[in-house]
């Protein structure tokens, strides 16, 4: 195979490049060159800068559009770019040789490496609550994603634009949640071409910064086919000034004056129209729909952006409209550019559609303009395609998508169009043949009757217009070309209905399938035949029957109306002519043919729009004989009457009513989302289509939970309500059994199998069913209906968890905890509304009582907490050492009496170890993230308990701490476990000897309180062995002491161990002073002979100790291949290389990783694998102690699947197994290179 031409880093970029990195910086990139590829096509470099700053290069290939990519992805992510620079390649990374055949195979070239490199680096500050830690490993999740889009595809162009529309999606929903970031008003945004080079198109645009500014450039850039080359960022105060190059798709400049002036109205334009895509259905298409809009309104109207930008509501509108449907794009909007901004502009204060009083003077001004047959089609169509676009308009804009109020006008509109239609065909028909006469000579009547949601006054915006025409007698016309009244009728049904023309498929259309014999009958029937078809002994099916309850005159003669709607009484309500049998077999064939398996179908599925439409007509039926007012077409009247009469519960009435109008709701958003009336099948579960019908219908990301699990939820509740309303009043057999059957069909009594009520609990993976059921019977049996919103919600949690029975148990606990009613804090019903309005609360609850059996027990003995334990803001702010302490201080007061003060630090650390867990449990902060602030939850304690102490035994010290703590250890480095001793060295200055005696009472006073054991268990467990001659030693030393210990009697143990050394209470001054003094006398004592021999006894002698339990399980920690392994060996590099670079001195594992493949003594793969590894064990670690906060490092010995599951829910316990071998044998490989063979 012939080799490709491979170019170094300065030969593939632009001379620009080389004067902006360091030599350092371009041979890390001559390093990430050479492995990208497809099966590493990006390479991703994240620095912290500070805490809340940090740095990102990301080095990949160009392919258009990636830069709006990484700014979105950094921006939803909570960075806030201040400066970068963005470097594209000029030429492709490797020139690839021809194609050539070998055998039936073509070489194929590599999708990445053919491609020119970019080079992308931005520093930002992480928003408000951040940390670095955290959100590294969120950004770099989000980042994996999209370029898993990406490479998966045909294209990567392909897979860029789904990983875009994911990411329109995301911004949204970032807007959402942040309304308070964003601008007050649109800032002027500068826009300026620079001509000072030649080669590429150089734009400067300057503004105040705003979030996802460059993301909307970028976008603006990508809709209008440009090719970004170079950025350059920067931002001064709140003043940002940016530099793009750029040039269009064949690589040249953009010189034309249009399409640059067409540009820079679009990056104006765009970057404010991005900050209203949050009320976009359809962010992605919003954003590509209003680049299309702009490019034909510029070309026609010069003042539309001065209007854009001189009116934000305007946008906003703009947002919804052009996010709405592909329907009401492709028909309407996208036809009629030219309207769409004066219509948005000016609504009349009542909306944009005609007023329903208006409509027929409306329609019948329009249609005086015509004069042909032909004409009047057209202007009746226009008008009337016109008007739904309006009424949409005002549904999405001015009604705020009240279901309700657009059935109400589609109605009215139908009403109109309908009779129009039928007055044009009368007019066009009896002007040739005459009025159709009786055989008396008087002139027959007709009316046209609606049916269905047409009859029951609730069409949707695609319902189909179900009609039915009747005429009063038999006889013939009077005119030219007389003809029978049948045949007469037949022609005027036909070619009314004929006038009224469909959209598109489904799309109002005229549907007159439910006459007298079907399609097989006339369009037209006479009222004999009507009498005749639907009497007893007729040849109707009782489905039809149940059809004319809905019936109800919309045209013609209110005479002849009035006496069918009298004739349809007797025949349907009075004789009671329904065979409930036929109906149960309609209904099993509409599952079986119109339903699919596997997907719901909102109208045909059990419980969906079906079956409330049956079962409320059956009742209207079963009582309407003797309750007239029951026999109305509306079925919200029904059920009110029903209801009244005492026939339904007020519960029962309200709910069907609510299920009646959402599932409608969703139907509409189906139909509009899809433009098409047939497919009714909710779309695949987690598709970007199920989420753009949530948004399409008013649903919102909230409190974490997706719009689409939110519209999910909402439909499982409602169509299990409904399942259990037919059962109750039908009996068991109206519906055939369903797969689809819910936990909330249990909740709400629906009869089923036993079996399928195993089905049920098994989808959660309970495993005791007897418990699962007393469980669910306790958190259900006052407020079922709320309590099965919030199963529904829980059993999508439930069935993720590694113990869904040990959770389930204890929200039974919790829950029977809480007082049944209260007039303030958390009750249970209360409980259960907080659920339903904040669904994140319930995953939060679920995984904490899965996870920890200790955390469980703390939030039940104190259920006050879990309001506060799950707000946003309290699991989503990292809070600081100060802010700790600040809040200590009011919990804990030091005036209290010590047995208070104790019991008030415990419930501290509790509530903030639960704070932390949540953290680490539900919302998966980073391992850094999690001990830095288990450190600091143990810092702020020590702090405030050394001060009490203090007060107590030296108060003529007036505040002062002549003390400090200094901690070896995993609080020395900053990284705790949940169960970690705290190895602590009192110390005092030489000066201190005066207070010596009240010091040491503070020291007893401190470590009492610190670790005593009460009710609510011990603070800590202090370990003070590793002062000066551990415990023979004095408890407190002066740190001149100190230093002639370290000269003349340390070991060279106790050196590697004061790499951990750090202040971590009292005298900071104190504390920075001796660790300086430390640090500088270690680096001048090592000897790596030493450093060895020690390494390798600890080990060894620790091996022999902890190997003889080895039957009993593992040990993680001590083992070989456990975490000393790693830890001895990092350290013992550590202190080898010390000597030539002192900023190796750091007690944190992961930061002293990090600095030996900065410093080039381990390479990047082998400080990536020993990362991972650590990170792993230090999580199972975690998992084990968390259990039931025991400090203990050994895996079980068998039983250890839910241990497996709580670390990762994906593996199995074979592959644990063999992921834990392979990270404990390439640990212990570690462990002997470093020391057995390192010279």
């Amino acid at each position: 195979m012939e080799e490709r031409i491979s170019l170094t880093i300065d030969e593939l970029m632009p001379p620009r490049y080389k004067e902006s990195f360091t030599r350092k910086d371009r041979e890390d990139h001559q390093k990430a060159l050479e492995v990208l590829s497809e099966k590493r096509p990006y390479v991703l470099r994240l620095y912290p800068v500070s805490e809340r700053i940090g740095e990102v290069c990301i080095i990949s290939v160009d392919i258009p559009g990636i830069f709006s990519l990484y700014s979105g992805i950094l921006g939803t992510t909570g960075f806030n770019i201040r400066a970068g620079s963005v470097f594209t390649g000029t030429r492709p990374m490797e020139s690839p040789p021809p194609l050539r055949r070998k055998g039936y195979a073509i070489h194929r070239r590599d999708r990445i490496r053919s491609r020119r490199l970019i080079i992308d680096r931005f520093t930002g500050v992480l928003e408000e609550g951040k940390d670095f830690s955290s959100w590294k490993a969120e950004f770099e999740t989000r980042l994996s994603r999209a370029y898993r889009f990406i490479m998966e595809a045909s294209t990567l162009e392909e897979g860029l634009e789904r990983a875009r529309e994911e990411l329109a999606l995301e911004v949204a929903r970032y807007l959402h949640t942040h309304r308070e970031i964003l601008p007050p008003y649109m800032y002027p945004v500068l826009v300026v071409h620079d001509l000072s080079i030649e080669e590429y198109t150089r734009i400067r645009v300057a503004s105040i910064d705003t979030p996802f500014f460059l993301y909307a450039l970028g976008t603006a850039l990508h809709l209008n086919r440009a090719s970004v080359e170079n950025v350059q960022i920067a931002t001064l105060g709140n003043q940002v000034e940016d530099t793009f190059d750029f040039v269009d798709v064949s690589g040249h400049p953009i010189t034309d004056p249009d399409a640059l002036n067409r540009l820079k109205l679009s990056l104006m334009l765009t970057k404010h129209f991005t900050y209203f895509i949050a009320g976009a259905p359809d962010p992605s298409r919003a954003l590509k729909r209003f680049e299309h809009l702009l490019g034909e309104v510029l070309s026609r109207q010069e003042d539309a952006p001065d209007e854009l930008l001189a009116d934000p509501h305007l946008l906003d509108e703009l947002a919804v409209v052009l996010g709405a449907s592909d329907f009401l794009w492709e028909e309407f909007v996208r036809l009629q550019y030219d309207q769409i901004l004066p219509l948005l502009k000016a609504p009349s204060t009542k909306g944009f559609s005609t007023p329903p009083e208006d409509l027929e003077r409306s329609l019948g001004e329009a249609l005086a303009r015509a004069h042909t047959l032909e004409e009047k089609r057209q202007i009746l169509n226009d008008w009337k395609n016109r008007e739904l676009y309006l009424i949409d308009l005002d549904h999405l804009l001015v009604w705020n998508q009240d279901f309700r109020m657009l059935s109400e006008r589609l109605t009215i509109l139908a009403e109109v169009v309908v009779g129009k239609a039928m007055e044009i065909a009368w007019e066009e028909l009896t002007r040739r043949h005459g009025l159709p006469r009786t055989v008396a000579g008087m002139e027959a009547e007709w009316a046209v009757f609606g049916l269905g949601k047409l009859g029951g006054a609730a069409l949707g915006y695609a319902s189909d217009l179900e009609l039915l025409c009747v005429f009063s007698d038999q006889g013939r016309t009077d005119g030219p070309e007389a003809i029978g009244n049948a045949e007469f009728f037949e022609r005027f049904f036909r070619q009314g209905t004929s006038l009224i023309e469909a959209k598109k498929e489904g799309i109002f259309q005229v549907d007159l399938r439910l006459r007298p014999h079907g399609d097989a009958g006339p369009l037209a029937c006479s009222l004999e035949s009507f009498v005749r078809y639907y009497g007893k002994g007729g040849g109707a099916h009782s489905a039809e029957r149940l059809a004319l309850v809905r019936m109800r005159r919309v045209a013609g003669s209110p005479v002849l109306g009035d006496r069918v709607e009298r004739l349809r009484d007797e025949l349907v309500y009075e004789a009671r002519s329904i065979d409930m049998e036929e109906i149960r077999s309609l209904r099993a064939k509409q599952i079986a043919h119109k339903t699919r398996p596997g997907t719901y179908n909102v109208k045909f599925s059990p419980g969906g729009l079906v079956d409330i439409e049956y079962a409320v007509q059956i009742l209207q039926i079963r009582y309407g004989a003797e309750i007239p007012e029951v026999r109305t077409p509306r079925i919200h009247v029904a059920l009110e009457v029903l209801h009244r009469r005492g026939i339904l519960k007020a519960e029962e009435a309200d709910h069907i009513v609510e299920a009646y109008y959402f599932l409608r709701k969703v139907i509409n958003g189906l139909r509009m989302l899809r433009g098409n009336a047939l497919d009714l099948e909710l779309p695949e579960r987690g598709s970007l289509e199920y989420e753009h019908l949530a948004r399409r219908i008013g649903y919102r990301m909230k409190d974490q939970i997706s719009a689409a699990d939110q519209l999910r939820y909402d439909i499982e509740a409602h169509t299990a309500y409904v399942r259990t309303f037919v059962e109750r009043h039908l009996g068991d057999e109206a519906l055939p059994p369903t797969p689809s059957a819910s936990i909330a069909d249990l909740v709400l009594g629906a009869h089923l199998a036993p079996s399928r009520v195993e089905a049920i609990l098994s989808r959660a993976h309970l495993a005791d069913s007897g418990r699962a059921l007393r469980n669910i019977h306790t958190l259900t049996s006052e407020h079922p209906t709320h309590a099965a919103y919030a199963l529904l919600v829980a059993w999508d949690v439930l069935r993720a968890l590694p113990d869904p029975d040990m959770a389930l148990n204890n929200w039974d606990r919790f829950y029977t905890t809480l007082p049944s009613e209260t007039s303030e804090g958390l009750s249970r019903q209360s409980h259960f509304t907080q659920i339903l309005s904040q669904p994140g609360r319930i995953d939060i609850l679920l995984k904490t009582f899965s996870a920890s059996q200790y955390l469980a027990d703390t939030l039940i003995g104190s259920p006050q907490l879990f309001e506060w334990l799950t707000d946003p803001k309290t699991v989503h702010t990292t809070l600081s050492a100060d802010s700790l302490l600040s809040d200590l201080h009011g919990r804990a007061p030091l005036s209290l009496e010590e047995e208070d003060f104790s019991e008030a630090l415990r419930r501290f650390k509790q509530q903030h170890l639960l704070r932390i867990g949540v953290r680490d449990i539900c919302f998966h902060y980073p391992l850094e993230t999690i001990t830095r602030e288990l450190s600091l939850l143990a810092e702020s304690i020590l702090t405030h308990t050394l001060s009490y102490a203090l007060s107590r035994t030296a108060p003529s010290l007036e505040g002062r701490s002549p003390l400090a703590f200094l901690a070896f250890g995993k609080l020395g480095g900053g990284e705790l476990n949940y169960s970690s001793d705290l190895d602590l060295l009192p110390v005092a200055p030489p000066e201190a000897h005066a207070h010596r005696e009240a010091l040491n009472e503070a020291l007893i006073l401190f470590t009492r309180i610190i670790t005593a054991h009460t009710d609510r268990g011990f603070l800590y467990r202090v370990d003070y062995r590793l002062r000066p001659f551990g415990e023979k030693g004095l408890l407190l030393y002066d740190t001149e002491m100190l230093k002639t210990y370290y000269r003349e009697s340390a070991s060279p143990w106790e050196y590697q161990a004061a790499l951990k050394l750090r202040g971590v209470a009292g005298d900071e001054r104190l504390s920075e002073e001796f660790v300086s003094w430390v640090k500088a006398y270690v680096q001048s004592r090592i000897r790596w002979d030493e450093v060895k021999e020690w390494n390798l006894r600890l080990r060894h002698s620790a091996l022999q100790q902890y190997g003889r339990g080895l039957k009993k399980g593992i040990n993680i920690k001590q083992h070989e291949g456990g975490l000393r392994d790693i830890e001895f060996g990092v350290q013992a590099l550590q202190l080898k290389h010390l000597p030539d670079s002192p900023e190796l001195w750091c007690g944190n594992t992961l930061t002293a990783l990090d600095l030996l493949v900065r410093h080039g003594i381990l390479d990047e793969e082998e400080g990536r694998t020993l990362s991972r590894n650590y990170r792993t064990l230090r999580a199972l670690e975690h998992v084990l102690q968390l259990m039931e906060n025991r400090q203990t490092h050994t895996l079980p010995s068998s039983g250890i699947l839910p241990i497996v599951k709580r670390l990762d829910p994906s593996l199995d316990e074979e592959r644990f197994k063999t992921m834990l071998d392979e990270i404990m044998h390439y640990n212990r490989d570690f462990f002997r290179r470093t020391l057995e063979t390192t010279a």
